[in-house]
């Protein structure tokens, strides 16, 4: 059964624009499939996309950061490779392809640019630590039209244990 972009998109909780990103790998090019022009993910596209994404909200990691008191979220997702260890009898982290940061919620008046990640993978594989470092900028409404008043760099961090 083929599915759409928006609908793998809701279904997996991913954004489309890291779908689009993911669908420019070799590994997954060869199995895209065109009909009248528009790009539809088969059932095997749908598990590597599934299977290749971790995320988590920053929310629940240890160390917060919550902008706007509460009513805006700073994302991080990761596309991760995990594999199984029968030594240590769990999945571990084998690589980590690249990071994607956004916001969620009410961010009216606010945007994020992410400017660069790095990825660690730690304590045998058990554990990965993303940072993401970006711009957060403010925004003004002035007759009608969003004014930059405010930017700052940021960085956030979040650990994901145990794939």
């Amino acid at each position: 059964m083929l599915k759409s972009i928006n609908n793998v998109s809701r279904e997996l909780g991913i954004s489309k624009a890291t779908i689009y990103k993911r669908l420019k790998e070799e590994k997954y090019k060869k199995l895209i499939i065109k009909e009248n022009n528009v790009i539809k993910i088969n059932e095997m596209l749908y598990e590597l996309l599934k299977n290749n994404t971790k995320r988590k909200n920053i929310e629940e990691a240890e160390s917060v950061e919550i902008v706007n008191k509460g009513a805006c979220a700073v994302n991080i997702e990761a596309s991760i490779e995990y594999l199984w260890s029968s030594s240590l009898g769990q999945n571990y982290y084998n690589k980590c392809s690249y990071v994607n940061s956004f916001l969620s919620g009410l961010y009216f008046g606010n945007d994020w640019t992410q400017t660069s990640y790095s990825s660690n993978i730690v304590d045998s594989g058990r554990q990965l630590d993303v940072t993401v470092n970006g711009k957060f900028d403010y925004y003004i409404l002035i007759n009608t039209s969003l004014t930059s008043f405010a930017g700052q760099q940021k960085s956030y961090s979040v650990s994901w244990r145990n794939p």
